[in-house]
């Protein structure tokens, strides 16, 4: 039996081309089984054909497929494991998971009920939760001052393990943002996919457990990570939070982190 993740593209071309269940059919005599990430759902509700756009979610949400849980769901069940071994002072005393199950059930089986049912509400909070929201922009701005400043890049689309390998200094990292450096010693390489998740993470953290609370905006990050670690106490130290992400945590225990860091790279 294989396991198949679709393309959003080819979600796009088999909602015009066949049903629902003769694909199910068809992919089940085969031994194959569906799997459907929420981001992917996401990515297609962008889709600016109304029409094409709907056939795309309806088919995309068919009971056959395996809904996967929230990718930031897993990232932040990989970091708090290596969070318990490395900064357990950032745990919680006693977890808050009372809210876990019913946000790890939204992903999973509202969301998507919802994206079919409630289209353009769904559609609605998406863009409401991005609306003023500058943590995207100044991740993708930070990452490509890392690429420019990086003179192994640009890579070929295939030369993956050059981009795995590629590392930066603190005096060559063009954040402008001198707690960016704290922890990070003179003269000192370190990978790059270390320094783009070490960003992302210091960027998403911050809006959310600043603005993003007081303005009923978008926490999901916090939701999945905060029920067992204290997000504001992992903040408080930008030296340690640094360490941590560029020197300490092992790329093998945090693969998704590894994964994502070194792709956007490319």
């Amino acid at each position: 039996m294989a396991i198949l993740m679709l393309d959003t593209n080819l979600w796009s071309y088999l909602a015009t081309e066949t049903a629902a269940d003769k694909l199910d059919a068809t992919l089940a005599k085969a031994g194959h089984k569906v799997v459907v990430p929420p981001l992917m759902l996401r990515e297609v509700l962008d889709t600016p054909d109304a029409a094409k756009r709907d056939a795309t979610v309806r088919l995309m949400c068919h009971r056959a497929w395996k809904k996967l849980p929230s990718e930031i769901d897993l990232e932040a069940e990989q970091l708090t494991t290596e969070i318990r071994r490395l900064r357990p002072e950032w745990l919680r005393a006693i977890p808050k998971t009372d809210r876990l199950h019913s946000f790890r059930d939204y992903w999973s089986k509202v969301y998507w009920r919802e994206a079919v049912q409630k289209t353009n509400e769904v559609i609605a909070r998406k863009n409401a939760s991005e609306l003023g929201d500058k943590t995207a922009a100044e991740i993708a701005r930070v990452q490509a001052a890392n690429k420019a400043a990086n003179a192994s890049w640009p890579f070929a689309p295939v030369d993956f393990r050059v981009a795995a390998l590629s590392a930066v200094t603190a005096e060559d990292h063009p954040n402008p943002d001198p707690g960016a450096k704290l922890g990070w010693p003179p003269d000192t390489p370190v990978l790059l996919w270390r320094v783009n998740t070490r960003d992302v993470w210091w960027y998403q953290l911050i809006r959310e457990t600043g603005v993003a609370i007081m303005r009923g905006e978008d926490t999901t990050v916090t939701d999945f990570l905060g029920a067992y670690v204290d997000v504001r106490a992992m903040v408080s130290d930008r030296a340690s939070f640094n360490r941590f992400f560029l020197f300490e945590m092992q790329p093998w225990r945090v693969s998704r982190q590894w994964w994502r860091g070194t792709l956007e790279i490319l």
